[in-house]
């Protein structure tokens, strides 16, 4: 939704209003809070992509993914990390550090119980995504489509 004041669309959950702004240092100070909101959404947007663009995490992030996919009785599509290893041709550690950048970058959770961890994709991380990929089709499609 546009801002009121100044038609800079307010980020997801932020107020769509900012009220008036009496003075030009009141505009441009508005003006800034937007740009960083932007950059913030911006520069975890870009996490989430650097996270994705080595092959292998790629590949583990496909199999939580997929197992996500298959989990149609309401449960998370958890995996235990030893089976996500399976099958793969990286070692436990690897695939350990692997998961973490899938971590950090917001793409999964991972719960520890008793010595195993579970991860899981994030199904909020999937949906904006799927939201951004959406923004960047309908930018390239040209006018009257």
């Amino acid at each position: 939704m546009a801002c009121c004041a100044c038609g800079v669309t307010a980020a997801p959950g932020r107020p769509a209003t900012c009220g008036p702004l009496d003075t030009r240092q009141e505009h441009e100070y508005h003006f800034d809070i937007h740009r960083n909101i932007e950059m913030d959404q911006l520069e975890a947007t870009a996490k989430v992509f650097r996270a994705l663009a080595n092959p292998q995490r790629l590949a583990l992030f496909e199999r939580l993914r997929a197992s996500a996919l298959r989990c149609r009785d309401g449960s998370r599509g958890e995996m235990c990390v030893c089976d996500i290893a399976d099958g793969v041709a990286l070692s436990l550690s690897t695939v350990s550090h692997h998961l973490k950048a899938l971590k950090d970058a917001g793409l999964i959770r991972c719960v520890k119980r008793g010595q195993w961890v579970f991860c899981a994709v994030d199904r909020d991380a999937l949906r904006r995504i799927e939201a951004f990929a959406r923004g960047v089709r309908r930018a390239r499609q040209p006018a009257g489509r």
